[in-house]
């Protein structure tokens, strides 16, 4: 959504990350109150992960008030590391699009390992509004005993999370624009519905192999 509202509606890149974080935010909410109903979200993994992600959001959203007067070089910073996080997301996909899921095993890693990555995972929705569902993702996949819908879950719920605090820290900033964000919002239910249809039927490795290539061709317009 973020390389879409630059390229296509023309906004500022910091107004569309704020924009996909508030929309992130809402539509996260659903899916992490069903997670949380079922018990498919680790909320002790969730903790672990939040110690990480929410100091490094309220730094990194403070490091873009401090950098906010300088105009266009912000632009220029936020356009870079949005199309990192493309390339972040985009190698993501394919990693797991080359997995079998299955059940998680073998040793959890040491607390620390959870504060970098939700670290990681806040600077980067701060930043960019995309990586931090990647970042924890990779991390549950590789380094916990979670099942496959446990991982599934326990990134919803603490990308929600995320979310929330980091649209919050850019709208100290900038007002938000409720209509688009109401808008946007109702497109991407509708598109969450579609999908999950169009899932049932389309092949998982192809799905996430386009996604990617899109993800990397985009990427390409900043990098």
């Amino acid at each position: 959504m973020t390389p879409l509202l630059i390229l296509a509606f023309g906004l500022r890149p910091a107004v569309a990350v704020q924009t996909a974080l508030s929309v992130a935010a809402l539509t996260k909410l659903a899916g992490a109150w069903a997670h949380l109903r079922q018990g498919t979200a680790d909320l002790r993994m969730v903790t672990r992960l939040a110690s990480g992600s929410v100091p490094a959001t309220l730094l990194a959203g403070a490091a873009l008030t401090a950098l906010s007067a300088r105009g266009p070089l912000l632009d220029l910073w936020l356009e870079r590391a949005i199309a990192g996080g493309l390339v972040l997301t985009a190698a993501s996909v394919l990693w797991r699009a080359g997995r079998v899921s299955g059940e998680g095993g073998g040793r959890e890693a040491p607390g620390a390992w959870w504060v970098a990555a939700g670290a990681g995972a806040g600077i980067a929705a701060t930043l960019t509004s995309i990586g931090a569902g990647p970042i924890v993702a990779a991390a549950l996949g590789a380094a916990s005993r979670l099942s496959a819908a446990e991982v599934v879950g326990t990134n919803v719920v603490h990308g929600a999370l995320v979310a929330f605090l980091a649209a919050g820290v850019h709208a100290l900033g900038t007002l938000p624009d409720l209509r688009l964000i109401g808008l946007l919002g109702l497109g991407a239910a509708t598109g969450a519905m579609l999908g999950s249809r169009a899932s049932a039927w389309l092949p998982d490795r192809v799905v996430r192999s386009a996604l990617a290539v899109t993800l990397i061709a985009v990427s390409w317009r900043w990098l």
